[in-house]
């Protein structure tokens, strides 16, 4: 379990070991269900899950947890296996049950990475993973501010908006299966765009936080502007 989270005064709660365990399980199961919130697209969830167990290999290696490492690596591949044939033309799906077991898998990479090499922050986890959690927080407050249950979908997340807002009116003369594939390339970047200093700046918590706050910042700013994009585009169109 996580008996730190490099934030004073909550470190102290993680060394009850029933309250680590709780919040452990807590974070596993919120990887997981980001996961699948964000499997919406041919390749977005399998492209950010490649992206997210790259990281935490590439910091692994670096510092010095070669089986840990390897383990990340054989997720890589064998999601790439599986990409090859969900994207670009949608073969095959991963569905409930793979989004899932994929995202309890990054889930528990995450946790270990830090507690098996004390000189990584948790906060490299965080990032490495941090479109798929973003999108879930993002989705909770939504739901809360609507007072709608949790597990009612909707069609409000940011690959959601992407695809309706601005791929769908912007290369709407593409195949809707191309459309659909167009959606997931800029999110891959976004999740590249915080796996990036997740590797680089993997020891240095403070830098972590910042990088984590600015992505908060950007996820906003692009969910915004696509909304706002989409009742321009309404008000050219009357």
């Amino acid at each position: 379990s996580l008996t730190r989270v490099d934030v004073p005064g909550f470190d102290l709660l993680l060394t009850w070991l029933p309250f680590s365990v709780a919040f452990t399980a807590l974070g596993v199961a919120g990887v997981a269900n980001a996961v699948n919130i964000i499997d919406g697209f041919n390749g977005l969830a399998a492209g950010t899950v490649m992206v997210a167990a790259a990281a935490l290999g590439l910091i692994a290696w670096q510092a010095g947890d070669a089986p840990l490492a390897g383990v990340c690596l054989v997720l890589v591949f064998a999601v790439l296996g599986f990409g090859a044939m969900n994207f670009p033309l949608g073969k095959i799906f991963l569905g409930d049950g793979g989004a899932y077991l994929l995202g309890f898998m990054l889930g528990w990479l995450a946790v270990m990475l830090p507690m098996r090499n004390p000189e990584v922050s948790p906060w490299a986890s965080l990032l490495a993973c941090g479109y798929p959690v973003i999108e879930a927080v993002f989705s909770l407050m939504r739901r809360v501010q609507r007072k709608t249950h949790f597990g009612q979908p909707d069609r409000l997340h940011l690959h959601s908006l992407l695809k309706s807002r601005f791929i769908r009116k912007r290369w709407g003369w593409l195949p809707s299966v191309f459309q659909n594939s167009a959606t997931s390339i800029p999110l891959w970047a976004f999740s590249a765009l915080m796996a990036w200093p997740a590797v680089v700046y993997a020891r240095q918590p403070d830098i972590l936080l910042l990088c984590f706050v600015a992505a908060l910042l950007s996820y906003w700013v692009w969910y915004l502007r696509l909304v706002r994009f989409g009742r321009e585009f309404r008000t050219k169109s009357r």
